[in-house]
């Protein structure tokens, strides 16, 4: 994939609204090394390029195994990239977060057609804010009985995934370590500690799929705790999905929302999808290991750097940057465990980028799928 050099800024078009990734970059939260952008598909890894490229280049050496020797840094990089590109996954796989992003996506397209070029529309955005949080409130909504919440599927799903594909664990008893480090967020751990206290040394192996399979219905909670005392007693067997249906709404995979949305969804998204259709596997969420392949068969997000970008970018900067003004946040930021915070080696935010960031001014309308701009860099 083609790297393109981050550029000053030059104007306030739709097309420069890439050129300021940087000040969002510095937005992101302190000791924060990457963030996935759910509206917008882009991945940010707070590093430069040549960084990356180089624990890539070890990766390589290692027979694509991400157990070469890291500094302090470098495993924080990777754990960061790997924690957040399994956000952009749950996306592509799931019915309840794609069904989710997209009613974000339409907002924020309405409110963008209906900007003025004026002071109005910071509050038109604002509004939208206020809107997205509304939309976003049932994914903190705490069960009165298991203390979950989506939110704690989500994340701690995607915290799974990264300490398997960093073979940081490889037991049961590596997990409940892992999910018992100090300083890491509470999200990260409720879930599996919860489907340890029933399941116990099968939560290892089953965990990710109990997850996944939450994730296709409209009451993620619900289903992930009949899911779980489901399985701590026999196998889960398609009477017992019948009878979930039937309890709860079924929201389906991502694919299938997709479809049902007539494939209308912004191109960054449209383009995977299509490919997972025409694969009719399983959903790449499910996965419990980095997969050899598995970039070669979904196309990857956009990668944005400190000093660069991989990708096609396009309005999707613009998205991006809109997300950040409304100060919209869909998930938490990783930032390691206490001790790794602590060490020094994370980045600063620079305190007067907020400022710095201003609404684009938008010469067409924003609209999904259906906007022809042609990309400046090849994917």
């Amino acid at each position: 994939m083609e790297t393109q050099p981050l550029k000053k800024p030059r104007g306030q078009s739709v097309d420069d609204a890439q050129i300021r990734i940087q000040d969002m970059l510095d937005l992101l939260p302190r000791g924060c090394l990457g963030e996935f952008d759910f509206i917008s598909g882009l991945l940010y890894v707070h590093c430069k390029n040549a960084e990356y490229k180089a624990l890539v280049a070890k990766r390589s050496k290692a027979q694509g195994r991400w157990n070469a020797e890291l500094s302090q840094r470098e495993r924080l990089i990777v754990e960061t990239s790997m924690h957040e590109y399994f956000h952009y996954l749950q996306v592509l796989s799931c019915g309840y977060l794609f069904e989710t992003v997209a009613a974000l996506s339409d907002a924020l397209t309405g409110t963008l057609n209906r900007f003025k070029q004026d002071g109005s529309d910071d509050a038109r955005l604002a509004g939208f804010g206020r809107i997205a949080r509304n939309i976003l409130r049932s994914l903190r909504h705490r069960d009165e009985g298991s203390s979950l919440s989506p939110i704690d599927i989500i994340e701690g799903a995607a915290y799974y995934f990264q300490a398997r594909s960093l073979e940081q664990v490889s037991d049961h008893d590596g997990m409940l370590k892992a999910v018992a480090l100090p300083g890491l967020p509470e999200e990260y751990a409720r879930a599996y500690e919860y489907a340890s206290a029933r399941l116990e040394r099968d939560t290892f192996d089953k965990f990710l799929s109990l997850a996944a399979y939450a994730l296709l219905f409209a009451e993620p909670v619900a289903v992930f705790e009949a899911f779980v005392n489901r399985a701590a007693t026999g196998p889960i067997s398609g009477e017992f999905l019948k009878s979930l249906m039937a309890r709860y709404p079924y929201v389906g995979t991502a694919v299938e929302v997709w479809a049902l949305r007539n494939k209308d969804v912004f191109t960054w998204y449209n383009r995977p999808l299509s490919k997972l259709a025409k694969a009719k596997g399983m959903p790449p969420a499910f996965f419990d290991d980095w997969e050899e392949g598995l970039e070669r068969r979904l196309l990857a997000p956009p990668l944005v750097f400190q000093d660069s970008y991989r990708g096609d970018l396009g309005i999707q900067a613009m998205f991006a940057v809109m997300a950040h003004r409304s100060a919209l946040q869909f998930t938490l930021s990783y930032t390691g465990t206490a001790a790794q915070r602590q060490s020094g080696l994370q980045p600063e935010r620079i305190a007067a980028a907020r400022s710095r960031i201003s609404p684009p001014h938008t010469d067409a309308r924003a609209r999904p799928q259906g906007s022809k701009r042609k990309s400046r860099q090849g994917a």
